[in-house]
């Protein structure tokens, strides 16, 4: 996103670290690795056993604008909440770091069983294997009103209407989470600093605010001031992992056993990558700061609204936590709904082999 963020990739790094989720912490620690190696496979080699962890991972972060309240509740037994699972099996429309986080309608799900039936059968060598994975992803024909689901199904209720569909799993409930958010004490700093100018112009999600909000006291605040840091009384990392429907060894291993795994994998491929994990904060802060003197005009201007929507989120201007008179003047608002917020995601990328 024209190199808006500063530290956000290192601090983010440093958060997962400090999670001490138990269950999210092996995932955060893999999805640090800077640069995935290059494994080449001959074609017809021996796979490897068959994991859901064995294909290489490149983890990428992006920023959500508007950010999403993250307010997700079940409405039948056996059920996921239907934004969960839109937001792990929709594939993001970019797999670029940095960019501005948008998900497009594609189906990671509907792709990874078009990718196993792509595999040519009759020289694969674990033929067994890929014919039961084919099953794992085959969808359920009971009701899903009276069926139970076999593994790695879960069931939906988009627009009302329950549904089978292949489960994605989230390391915490929204309502478990934003619970110990609200009775645990504050975590340890964590910021994202947003830049409103690259290159001496402003940045693709300062244009897109202020597009956004054309005329308001956000496009004051944005040509106004440099930049933005975004902090929480608590942030979080929830995982998205897959059900057993899923074999990623088979996405590296099946690319040696096909025509055109070109289709598939890359920056623009049908399984360019998946929505691994999104951080989440509570009680948000954001700070606008400049680094230049403003003219009292300025200021007046400034203040003349104290209560704003940036990034979705509702704020309240915080007196004490302002200072527009300095050589380094800052501005900031609080969240004025204390509730859980996604700010970003964070993008697992499934590489071609070989490039």
């Amino acid at each position: 996103m024209d190199g808006i963020f500063s530290t956000f990739l290192d601090e983010l790094a440093q958060f997962a670290s400090a999670d001490d989720d138990v269950e999210s912490a092996p995932v955060a620690r893999k999805m640090r690795v800077p640069g995935a190696p290059i494994i080449t496979m001959a074609r017809r080699a021996p796979p490897p056993p068959l994991s859901r962890s064995a294909t290489p991972l490149t983890g990428r972060n992006q920023v959500l604008v508007p950010s999403q309240n993250w307010d997700w509740s079940t409405s039948a037994n056996g059920s996921i909440p239907t934004n969960q699972f839109y937001l792990a099996d929709n594939l993001p429309q970019s797999t670029q770091n940095g960019s501005e986080f948008a998900s497009s309608s594609d189906s990671f799900s509907k792709n990874y069983r078009l990718f196993l039936d792509m595999i040519d059968v009759a020289t694969f060598p674990a033929s067994v294997g890929l014919q039961q994975a084919k099953q794992r992803i085959t969808a359920p024909t009971s009701s899903p009103a009276s069926g139970t689901a076999p593994p790695g199904w879960t069931k939906i209720m988009p627009a009302g209407v329950l549904r089978w569909a292949p489960n994605w799993v989230a390391s915490q409930t929204s309502k478990n989470w934003t619970n110990e958010a609200i009775t645990k004490p504050p975590g340890k700093p964590q910021t994202i600093r947003i830049s409103f100018k690259a290159g001496g112009q402003p940045s693709a999600v300062a244009r897109d605010l202020i597009t956004n909000h054309p005329t308001t006291q956000p496009e004051r605040l944005l040509r106004t001031f440099s930049g933005v840091s975004i902090t929480a009384k608590n942030w979080g990392k929830i995982t998205l992992s897959p059900g057993d429907w899923f074999e990623s060894g088979l996405l590296q291993v099946g690319q040696s056993y096909m025509k055109n795994p070109e289709m598939f994998f890359g920056s623009s491929g049908l399984l360019r990558g998946r929505v691994s994990a999104f951080y989440v904060g509570f009680d948000v802060s954001l700070k606008f700061s400049s680094d230049q003197n403003l003219t009292q005009a300025q200021q007046s201007s400034i203040t003349q609204n104290r209560d704003l929507e940036l990034l979705g989120i509702p704020l309240a201007l915080d007196q004490t936590s302002s200072d527009l008179t300095g050589s380094m003047p800052t501005i900031a608002y609080t969240q004025t709904r204390k509730s859980p917020e996604i700010i970003a995601v964070e993008i697992e990328t499934y590489p071609l082999i070989g490039t």
